[in-house]
Formats: structure tokens, C-alpha cells, sequence
């Protein structure tokens, strides 16, 4: 029989939640002193598998894989080192493989769910099929499938186990404990349930016959995967991979930190022979392989701090640490994956930082960069721009808004676009517009005719004193100006404002920009988070568009950029040089759809002219219109919420008639003036 190395790469976003490490994990992972090594020593590099790859297996060293293109319609294949074997019919839901070749779990939807096993050989031969829904009308599978003993397992929507033969005669049916049990095969061929419990795992042991379910051991915390590689069973813990014992002991097989490795949570591993093991992390597939102990060199430690999970910071950390020779990134959730709320949190990493122990990075996802920025904590990022190798400001496609703060505090692989569409008749080639204009149109609203769906007056003077904030205070001075003209006109026009709240009565169905051509809306909202969305935006509008965002004082850009896992780095880092590596990497290497980075940026945007599976089929006056927008965009979506909570506070009395305008703008300008003069002290 051969020799089968069997892996399965799962998609679900949700168990990327937990892939972080608490701080006291991350400084232990971050020692690099002499030791022996407990485990084994490996290198980890990108495993030899096509973009997308669902699946992967190596057998006797050839790898198979299924992976996914897009032409028109989604089409998966079965490829054999590289080279395409066999097109699925259907939608792809597992594989697994076995002596005699791959097995295929797949959904030939025609209507109806239709459930289909197929054998494929090595070769590419269909060699049988079974018909599922066929024999189990109705019955529904999950994207799972064991090849073991010679029998085929698959897990119902249900968590029920169904065990069959290669023909397709059922053997057993087994419930499992609970809905997040999951099945694995022992290197015996014995099948077990595996349930999470609050200290660690407990195994099941089926019976072959029956299917029902004993108590066999348990195991410490961590997932399990099939055994492979002469080991019974796998565990994937955060410090590393074990193999386990029939008795549920364990024994390292490589321990990440004595490798100079932080791969984060695996998703699964099987052995590639000859010692080596495919895993699959935040950042895809990849082989650990072995190498002498004298050949591991030595990698300098990063720590990236966070205040909840970050799953695509993790990814990226990931991927950077496959590519650098010198560093390695762990991204620390202080939160300790939620148990601990926001506040506990941001307390225990300041406490860490004022000490002089804190981490070399920071997450800006959800922690706020401006008191870092005002105690003079964050580098300022601009120097590591220029020179004849390095990358330009002009490289940024939205430096006016990242550089909004005095210097370049953080950055971040891609970003979204806050904005209003509108028609272009009305506004022309312009990104903003003032209050007074807001006003005036209201004023002109044909019958049944509405500014901006559901608005309330609070929401809009939210919205458009956030964007004034940049311009109203001084932190470097320490000082504010909230009364004033500006600021009490905003007040007055939130006061002023039709207010059109949607509630069971009052709904307004349909897509926004159709509504602003019909003249039924002057605005609508557009979250623009695609290079083609603005283009889509005027194919569904049917006409020409303006991007103008929020009104503002004096008329300038309304439109907001929303950055996605912003990161910024601590004065106190004692290796700047490798955190700006990491940065740059993410800049260079985003796999989102709006890269910040610009010559990425104008490469989405030539695929999107030349893709025509799209929505919208992009053009290049679209493109610069895009481009335009981007060029004026000149704030950040994110803004200090002590003085938001300020304005929104003393606004009330304002709103119920209590006090004036000039008396509410002098009531936030005493409030904030000394919150801004503590932080700037």
C-alpha cells in the first residue's frame, strides 16, 4: 500500500480568530538563546501548489492539489505536480486520498443539492462515481471527507457521521458529542470525535460497526489532525506541532520559537516524507523541512500588539515571516482572544510600554494612535520613505490623508473609501461641499424628495465634527477652537436639517446612486472598497457621478479613507530598521482589493479594464476619476472619540432648545480645550 500524506486546507475565517499569542507567549517565543532543541529543526517554505489551492496531498512525493480559477463561472481542478488532471463538473467540498487514487466530495447543483463521490486515478480516469443525493435524498455534507481503512467518512450539516464503502454501502452512522466535535483518522486507520473541551481535548474512539462512541483519552489544548508520518495522531498547539500517543502523551515535533518560527494557529499538517511536514497557516500552505541545527539561523524578534484578534494582521505577519531571512513577527492580542474587555486591555499594554517592556508595534484597529502620537511615543515613518531603493511618499495613493497628522504615524496594506455619490449635473468635477449648500438644496427638494437617507441631526453633526476636528485643534500647541464661526455654523446646520429617519412606515429600498439619478435622493452613501465600485456606482445610476462626501465649513473634501489593520511603530522599539521591513512588506504584498500602495493599486485597476467577469466593465476615465478622488481624500476615519463624545454630549441641550448654538460651541470649547491641554502636557 502507499504511502499516503493527506491534507486538508480549511477556509473558515473564524478559526482565524484565535491564531494570536498573548504577551507572555510572545516574549517567550522571542528568545533566542543557546538551548537544545526539545523539537526538531526546520525551515518553512512555500509549498510547491497553484494560487487558491483548496487541497493538497503528497503521495510518495508528487503532489496533488485542487485548486480554483475564475472564467466567467468558478472551475476547480485536480492537478498532479502542477499539471491539471481532471475539471470538476461541480462545486468543489473535499478530497481525500487514497491507495488507488484522489476521491472528490462535490455539489453538481441543478436546482437542487446533488451530491457526488468520485475516484479519480492518479492518471486522471474517472474510475466510479456514487450518486449521494441519489441513495440519501435530501441529505446534506459539509466540506469534509476521510479515506481510511478503506472506508470513506463524511460529516453531515447535521454532525452526523456517515462511514461507507468504496461502493457506496453504508457501514455506520455515529452522532458526535456536540456540534463543534470533528472527526480524525488515527495512523491505525481508527476513526475519532474529537471534542473541545474547557482544559483541553477529549477523543472518542468509533467503532467500526456500530459507530458508537467511547471515551479513549485525553490531550492537552490545541487541534487535532490525522495521524501521518508515523505518528498516531497530531496536535497543533501554540508553541508548536506534537505527535500523540495512543494514551493521549505527547512529544514535540518541531517548537516554532527554537526555529525562529510563528507560523501562528495551523489549519493542518500531514507529513511530505522524508521528515518533512505540509501545514497550512494564515498565510496558506507551506513545508516545514528538516535541516542540522547549525544550519537554523538565528531571527530577531518582532512583537505586534493588538487589543482584539486580527485575522488579516495575522496573515500578513505570516506571510512576512515565510519571506524574511532576519525577522520574525508575533502578533499579541491583549485582549487574550476577548477575555479581557477593551479597557483592561489598553491598560495592561500601556503598562508594559511605560515600563519599557512593551512591544515594538501597534495595531491601530481598535485602539486609538492620537494619545501614542501626543506623548511622543510613535516614530514618525516619513524618513523611511526616499532614496534611490526605497519607496517614495509619492508611492502612497493616499498620502494626503495618512500625513494628516503632522507626520506619517501608521500605515496599512489596503484601505476603504468613505463617500457620497451625487449627480454630476448637480455638482460637477468637485469632492466637496458647504453647509450652506446643504441648506440651500434642502430648501429647493422637490415633494417627497430627501437629502441623505435616514438622517438625524445627531448623525450629521457626528459625522461633519469628526472631519472638522483636524482643523480645530493644536496638539502641539495644545489648544482647540470650537468657538467660532465654523464650528457654531455646523452646530446651527445640524439643528437646521430636515431630519428623514427610516422606521417601519418610511423605508427606502433600492440601491442609493439609482435614487440619486431619479432626483428622489441628493446624496447617497457609497462605501467604495473595489477599484470598480465608483464605476458600478454610475452603471447602476445610469449616469454621470460626483464623489462629494460630508458638507463641511468651507467646502472641502467630504470623503473619509478607513484603513484596514493600521500599524504604527513604538520609539521604543529596539529594531526600527526591521519593523519598517515589515511595513514596507505589507505595503508591497496586500492582497486587498484598494492596495494603499500605488503601483499595486494601478495594477487592480488595469485587471478590473481588463476583467470581464466583473459587474462593471472599468474604463479609463473611470479610472482617473478614481485616481482624482483618491489624490483629495484628506482625512483618516480615525478621530479622537473623547472629543466627539464632548461635542455629542453638550449638543443635546442645543437639540432640545435649552441653549444656543454660541453658548454650546463655548461649552465645548472649555471642555475640550482643557482635555486637549492635558494631552498635550
Amino acid at each position: 500500500m502507499k504511502k499516503r500524506r493527506i491534507f486538508v486546507l480549511l477556509l473558515a475565517a473564524a478559526l482565524l480568530l484565535s491564531a494570536c499569542a498573548t504577551p507572555k507567549e510572545a516574549k517567550n517565543a522571542g528568545e533566542q538563546e543557546e538551548k537544545s532543541l526539545s523539537g526538531g529543526s526546520f525551515i518553512l517554505q512555500k509549498a510547491p501548489v497553484p494560487e487558491k489551492t483548496l487541497w493538497a496531498a503528497c503521495v510518495d512525493g508528487v503532489f496533488y492539489t485542487v485548486s480554483e480559477e475564475f472564467s466567467g463561472d468558478i472551475v476547480y481542478h485536480l492537478r498532479r505536480d502542477g499539471t491539471e488532471i481532471y475539471a470538476l463538473p461541480g462545486l468543489f467540498y473535499a478530497a481525500a486520498a487514497a491507495p488507488e487514487g484522489i476521491w472528490l466530495l462535490e455539489n453538481r447543483y441543478d436546482g437542487e443539492n446533488r451530491y457526488v463521490l468520485t475516484l479519480i486515478s492518479t492518471g486522471g480516469d474517472t474510475l466510479c462515481s456514487l450518486d449521494l443525493s441519489a441513495a440519501w435524498s435530501g441529505q446534506s455534507f459539509s466540506h469534509f471527507l476521510l479515506c481510511c481503512a478503506g472506508r470513506l467518512v463524511l460529516l453531515t450539516e447535521e454532525a452526523e457521521l456517515l462511514a461507507l464503502s468504496p461502493t457506496g454501502e453504508r457501514l455506520y452512522t455515529a452522532a458526535l458529542p456536540d456540534s463543534q466535535s470533528y472527526p480524525v483518522a488515527a495512523g491505525s486507520g481508527q476513526v475519532y470525535a474529537v471534542q473541545e473541551t474547557g482544559g483541553g481535548n477529549l477523543l472518542y474512539q468509533i467503532d467500526g460497526e456500530s459507530g458508537e462512541l467511547t471515551p479513549a483519552f485525553s490531550c492537552d489544548e490545541g487541534e487535532i489532525f490525522n495521524g501521518s508520518g508515523g505518528a498516531f495522531l497530531l496536535l497543533s498547539a501554540e508553541d508548536g506541532l506534537y505527535t500523540l500517543a495512543e494514551d493521549g502523551g505527547s512529544r514535540p515535533l518541531v517548537i516554532w520559537a527554537e526555529c525562529g518560527l510563528s507560523p501562528g494557529r495551523l489549519y493542518g499538517a500531514e507529513s511530505s516524507g522524508e521528515g518533512g511536514w505540509l501545514i497550512a497557516s494564515a498565510s496558506g500552505l507551506g513545508l516545514l523541512c528538516p535541516v542540522d541545527p547549525s544550519a537554523l539561523k538565528p531571527k530577531t524578534a518582532l512583537i505586534l500588539a493588538t487589543v482584539s484578534p486580527d485575522s488579516r494582521l495575522q496573515s500578513m505577519a505570516a506571510a512576512f515571516n515565510y519571506a524574511s531571512e532576519d525577522y520574525v513577527v508575533t502578533v499579541v492580542d491583549y485582549s487574550d482572544g476577548g477575555a479581557l474587555d477593551a479597557e483592561t486591555a489598553k491598560k495592561k499594554l500601556n503598562t508594559e510600554i511605560i515600563s519599557g517592556k512593551g512591544p515594538d508595534m501597534l495595531c491601530f484597529s481598535s485602539l486609538s494612535p492620537f494619545p501614542y502620537i501626543r506623548q511622543g511615543l510613535l516614530m514618525d515613518l516619513s524618513p523611511f520613505f526616499g532614496g534611490e531603493e526605497g519607496i517614495s511618499l509619492d508611492d502612497l495613493a493616499i498620502a494626503k490623508a495618512l500625513l494628516n497628522q503632522g507626520g506619517l504615524y501608521f500605515l496599512s496594506g489596503d484601505f476603504a473609501l468613505e463617500t457620497m455619490v451625487a449627480r454630476y449635473s448637480d455638482f460637477g468635477d468637485r469632492y466637496g461641499w458647504t453647509l450652506e449648500e446643504y441648506l440651500r438644496r434642502e430648501s429647493a427638494l422637490p415633494e417627497g424628495g430627501q437629502m441623505l437617507n435616514n438622517m438625524k441631526r445627531e448623525t450629521f453633526l457626528c459625522a461633519v465634527s469628526a472631519r472638522y476636528l483636524s482643523t480645530a485643534i493644536d496638539w502641539d500647541e495644545g489648544t482647540c477652537r470650537f468657538d467660532c464661526p465654523e464650528f457654531i455654523s455646523v452646530l446651527e446646520t445640524a439643528g437646521r436639517i430636515c431630519e428623514t429617519p427610516e422606521d417601519t412606515d418610511n423605508m427606502n429600498f433600492g440601491f442609493g446612486a439609482a435614487k440619486v439619478a431619479e432626483g428622489s435622493l441628493t446624496a447617497a452613501m457609497s462605501w467604495v472598497d473595489t477599484v470598480w465600485k465608483l464605476a458600478f456606482e454610475k452603471k447602476t445610476a445610469g449616469c454621470a457621478l460626483s464623489f462629494i462626501g460630508w458638507p463641511s465649513p468651507e467646502g472641502s473634501c467630504g470623503s473619509d479613507v478607513r484603513l484596514s489593520s493600521p500599524v504604527g511603530v513604538l520609539k521604543g522599539s529596539e529594531n526600527p530598521a526591521g519593523c519598517w521591513e515589515f511595513i514596507r512588506f505589507m505595503l508591497e504584498n496586500s492582497q486587498g482589493d484598494l492596495p494603499v500602495f500605488l503601483p499595486l493599486l494601478r495594477q487592480r485597476v488595469e485587471e478590473a479594464k481588463a476583467d470581464e467577469t466583473l459587474p462593471v466593465r472599468m474604463t479609463e476615465e473611470d479610472a482617473q476619476r478614481l485616481y482624482g478622488l483618491l489624490s483629495a481624500v484628506e482625512n483618516t476615519a480615525i478621530y479622537d472619540e473623547t472629543v466627539l463624545s464632548i461635542i455629542m454630549q453638550e449638543s443635546a441641550a442645543f437639540f432640545d432648545g435649552r441653549k444656543s448654538a454660541a453658548e454650546t460651541a463655548a461649552l465645548i470649547q472649555s471642555r475640550v480645550g482643557i482635555y486637549v491641554a492635558e494631552q498635550g502636557g
